[in-house]
């Protein structure tokens, strides 16, 4: 026989049911928590990932050195065509100031048979020392062993191996140059003696180079040495030595510059 207690059923219904709620409850918070753990941990390693792949884009996009070959080593600054430079230059007893510039350059691709560039341009030079009859009774009272005058000189190098080429003979490489134009003189005079010099001078430059060597040449400009050339600067003409072994580079290489060919044209 059953028997049923009034009253005691529902309550224990409705316990039943809160335990059901805080127990849906319960579950759906743990859920909701356990989801959100995941969605961080994904954001998260979406986060390293970009991350990672932002410092990988950085590693490919930066820029590679340039190599500047043997100008590179030397220590010289560079030049710009068409831009005014000051070297030192030695005028019978002392070194002064003397400008240069290069420029005007032009390439014609092709100019003589496939494949030989023709690439010209100038060299100039200007002095702005004004001499006095201190100064040429100075030179006068001096030996004439001390007495030089010095030369303003660029250079064409092989960049790989810092030898002179222009004037070497190769089959395919040549390189003329006009002779120096002085002008402008400047003469001053005591009763005994007097002393003259060019305030200008300038010379054209033609070279025919194969286009694929032009990387590989560089001019040194602002060079300057006294008449009497070392041993070392006559073999370097002739593409026996290399700049450094010159008087020109160990006494005047804080004035000389150099560039590659190939970021003048």
């Amino acid at each position: 026989m059953f028997k049923t207690i009034k009253g005691k059923g529902i309550v224990i219904l409705a316990v039943a049911a809160i335990a059901l709620i805080i127990y849906g409850l319960g579950s759906s918070y743990i859920t909701k928590a356990e989801d959100l753990a995941s969605s961080n941990a994904a954001s998260n390693n979406a986060a390293s990932a970009n991350s990672e792949a932002t410092s990988e884009e950085a590693a490919t996009t930066e820029e590679p050195k340039v190599d500047n070959g043997y100008i590179g080593k030397l220590g010289l600054s560079t030049f710009a065509k068409n831009k005014k430079y000051t070297g030192k230059y030695r005028l019978y007893i002392k070194d002064i100031s003397r400008t240069y510039k290069l420029k005007g350059f032009n390439r014609v691709r092709n100019a003589k048979g496939k494949g030989v560039d023709k690439i010209t341009f100038d060299y100039v030079t200007t002095l702005s020392y004004k001499m006095n009859k201190s100064f040429v009774n100075s030179v006068a009272k001096a030996k004439e062993a001390d007495m030089v005058t010095g030369n303003w000189y660029y250079a064409v190098i092989d960049n790989k191996t810092g030898k002179c080429i222009e004037e070497v003979d190769t089959d395919d490489i040549e390189i003329t140059s006009t002779d120096w134009k002085y002008s402008k003189y400047q003469k001053v005079s005591t009763k005994t003696f007097y002393c003259d010099v060019a305030m200008k001078a300038k010379t054209s430059v033609t070279m025919y180079i194969p286009s694929d060597q032009v990387d590989n040449i560089a001019i040194i400009a602002g060079v300057s040495t006294i008449d009497e050339n070392t041993k070392a600067d006559k073999k370097f003409w002739k593409g026996k030595k290399k700049f450094a072994t010159t008087s020109m580079y160990k006494k005047y290489s804080k004035y000389a510059r150099a560039t590659k060919l190939s970021d003048l044209i």
